[in-house]
């Protein structure tokens, strides 16, 4: 689910939310009879938020001839949380076998909680 919205007493400031969910899915041991669909990885969670502010727009500004930002038409900073509530989520697994040819799984997880910040500009 992904919502954004903006302040309606100011509308150069934005907020988005996005909710991602995935059900539990079975996987198996490759050439693995008695372990076929039996294991599962887990259930998907993930919650991202950012935040948006227009700094600079030329529609609404008057620029002075010999300003640096003459050539931009708008300026945008923006600040995220990627992972908000910081779960491990498992993506797949990595399968080792040892010497006695015993098969163990390794989850392989994404990333945790992640902090993004970053500046778009258009000209």
């Amino acid at each position: 689910m992904f919502f954004q919205d903006y302040l309606a007493t100011n509308k150069n400031l934005k907020m988005y939310l996005n909710l991602l969910y995935g059900s539990n899915l079975p996987y198996n041991i490759p050439n693995s009879v008695k372990y076929r669909n039996a294991l599962e990885i887990p259930s998907y969670i993930r919650v991202d938020i950012g935040f948006s502010a227009l700094l600079l727009d030329s529609d609404r500004s008057r620029r002075r001839s010999h300003s640096p930002f003459l050539g931009f038409d708008n300026i945008w900073a923006s600040l995220e949380v990627f992972n908000l509530i910081d779960r491990d989520n498992t993506i797949s697994y990595l399968l080792i076998k040892d010497f006695s040819n015993t098969t163990y799984t390794m989850p392989q997880r994404l990333t945790p909680r992640l902090l993004n910040f970053k500046i778009v500009a258009r000209w």
